[in-house]
């Protein structure tokens, strides 16, 4: 039998599935015994721990690692899961996931109930035990919600306090556990409240009232005064404060739960673009928790604050004229402070200013979090633009078309041979069945040589899905015109010019894998992608008065 190729992937929700045993071990030492009894060969194994498939909001890493991988290595051809499950809760998802790896020859097997996706009865297994893992998902998270609902409004006994649904104390407050009674297996019944944190209590009060309230503070003047040497605040996670989480403390909800006030069923967690509910959908309970500040306090904030409307659906980055922000297409961060480790931002100031790059840190921490270098936009843009055009000269470009021809070449005599063998096996199967035929007709045993026909038939139908199949993988690339190439590097700063900015972001994207500014040396290291067999690096000096250009370096 011939050997197949595979990842492995496995995944729990909670780390309590250990004790129904589906734990992350289970479930690759049932998928590696499946393997092992149908020689199938794993090459590589992930796991997400504590993540659920249920909710689209949930990122799983390795699970996308994954895809990605089954998708680009054309030796793999399934994609390996302990049950349904484990792969998607979502049907439709799962049917948009599985398409894309079907394209590429991958199939998704459930080792604990395999079926052959491919045949009819697969597919209805596939459809079944996708609906399965839906509603079972949706069941649960219904009797959830309903019990969250009422648990929500339950005053406890002793304190009088509401009980609380778990999840992280926002600040000024953490949690508790307390014990109420015991179960009827003997557990003990313990219950969440909220009390103030003895530490960061008074810090948002100082905020509300003494900052905002009484001096009218900025909320980026509150940063700098909480990061300050004699201040040195951090936020309950231990991290300097940033403007976001002063955003998010002086949203309405928020102060008013620093009032006493108890919400749920706020956040929308199935609908893109859309973070909270209608407030008509909110479960408010007051007086739910000890109060910080008082209901008038966290309404005069608020006020102060202003009712400034954000869009629904904000602006994606990917459109952004910041050439040099968010990610790379390997999903890091594509320009970065090497001081900090942070995301370079960009930095607009009014007037006759330009619009310059500079170190997010120091925008949403303040000064004296990182080194205040200021890099400005448009003379970054064009000098980094000039040197993906020296970068390609002539002779570059005709040895890079040389070696993607040759791997298309490569590419394409493979599947040309794969090709003949197939229809040369379809050729000699018509011929016995034309050979059937003629024996047939000279009165031989008729069922004995209909049966070794319609076997030949069956035959032919299976090898021309495989040339189906096999046509799906067919090179597109066939032939590179190194003119138009040239042309199209050479066009490179008109595109940019006239192009839409996430034509724009593209194009940096597709020659520049990473950038990094040292701020000490004043220089930025640019790391390529145009050689496949070692990154080149060139570097950019970003003194005030001189600032030349170095020649591309050695590699990494």
């Amino acid at each position: 039998m011939k050997v197949r190729y595979a990842v492995a992937y496995a995944r729990v929700s909670d780390p309590r599935q250990a004790d129904k045993g589906v734990s992350i071990p289970a479930q690759f030492g049932a998928m590696r015994k499946w393997a092992a009894d149908n020689n199938v060969l794993i090459v590589v194994e992930a796991a997400d721990e504590g993540k659920s498939a249920y909710r689209e909001d949930v990122k799983r890493v390795k699970f996308d690692f994954l895809i990605d991988y089954a998708k680009r290595d054309p030796k793999v051809s399934l994609f390996l899961i302990h049950d349904g499950s484990r792969f998607c809760r979502i049907k439709r998802k799962a049917n948009l996931l599985k398409s894309e790896l079907e394209e590429h020859g991958v199939y998704v097997i459930p080792t604990s109930s395999p079926y052959d996706a491919t045949t009819i009865q697969g597919k209805w297994m596939e459809s079944i035990d996708e609906t399965r893992s839906e509603t079972e998902s949706m069941a649960t998270s219904l009797h959830v919600l309903e019990k969250m609902k009422g648990h929500i409004a339950i005053r406890d006994s002793e304190t009088g306090w509401c009980y609380k649904n778990g999840g992280r104390a926002p600040a000024g407050y953490r949690n508790i556990r307390v014990q109420r009674g015991i179960d009827h297996r003997g557990f003990p019944i313990l219950k969440q409240l909220w009390e103030p944190d003895p530490e960061w209590a008074p810090v948002l009060r100082e905020i509300v009232v003494e900052c905002k309230i009484k001096k009218r503070m900025s909320h980026k003047a509150i940063v700098e005064h909480l990061n300050s040497p004699e201040k040195g605040i951090k936020s309950p996670e231990g991290r300097p404060i940033c403007v976001s989480f002063i955003n998010e403390m002086f949203r309405e909800d928020r102060l008013l739960q620093a009032a006493g006030f108890a919400f749920w069923n706020r956040e929308d967690r199935r609908a893109k673009g859309r973070r909270f509910k209608d407030k008509e959908e909110w479960v408010r309970v007051e007086n739910a928790h000890p109060a910080i500040i008082t209901e008038d306090e966290a309404r005069l904030a608020r006020e102060i604050c202003g009712q400034k409307q954000r869009s629904k659906v904000p602006p994606r980055l990917d459109d952004s004229p910041w050439l040099f922000t968010g990610k790379n297409h390997d999903g890091e961060d594509f320009f970065i402070c090497l001081a900090c480790k942070g995301r370079m931002a960009s930095f607009v100031q009014g007037g006759r200013h330009h619009d310059k790059y500079r170190c997010g840190t120091l925008t949403y921490q303040g000064r004296g979090s990182c080194h205040d270098v200021r890099i400005e936009k448009k003379w970054l843009e064009s000098e980094v633009i000039k040197l993906i055009k020296l970068r390609f000269s002539d002779e570059e470009i005709e040895g890079l078309v040389n070696k993607v021809a040759a791997a298309v070449d490569a590419e394409s005599a493979e599947y040309r041979q794969a090709v003949k063998r197939i229809d040369k096996a379809i050729k000699d199967s018509k011929t016995e069945i034309d050979n059937l035929v003629r024996a047939v007709a000279t009165g031989k045993n008729v069922d004995l040589f209909n049966e070794a026909i319609n076997k030949r038939r069956e035959e032919i139908a299976e090898l021309e899905k495989q040339k189906e199949k096999l046509a799906l993988s067919k090179p597109t690339i066939e032939k590179i015109d190194i003119v138009r190439l040239k042309e199209y590097i050479n066009s490179l700063d008109k595109v940019l010019l006239h192009g839409s900015n996430r034509e724009r972001r593209e194009f940096i994207r597709t020659f520049i894998r990473r950038m990094e500014l040292d701020p000490l040396a004043n220089r930025i290291t640019i790391y390529w992608y145009a050689d496949p067999v070692q990154t080149q690096i060139t570097g950019i000096s970003i003194e005030r008065d001189v600032r030349f250009l170095t020649g591309v370096g050695g590699g990494t």
